[in-house]
């Protein structure tokens, strides 16, 4: 039985994100910007993100109507 996500999608409690679209969204906001995913038992995955400056980043990400989750990367909390 297979049971995680196809290659190159990331799960995220009930989300698939293609991880490659994402990345270059955040890229996109901030050149320097990284984004991850960990493993998570709960929600599968978790992602996590460091920018130069989280807040505009996460004010940037809203604006760009991205999930929420995507935007919780940058909260500066630890996976």
């Amino acid at each position: 039985m297979v049971t995680g996500p196809p290659a190159g999608t990331i799960r995220v409690g009930g989300y698939r994100f293609v991880f490659q679209d994402v990345r270059a969204l955040v890229g996109g906001i901030d050149a320097g910007a990284k984004l991850g995913a960990l493993p998570h038992a709960a929600i599968g995955q978790r992602f996590f993100g460091t920018a130069a400056d989280r807040d505009a980043m996460q004010t940037a990400l809203r604006a760009t109507g991205v999930n929420p989750l995507i935007v919780a990367a940058f909260d500066g909390q630890a996976a």
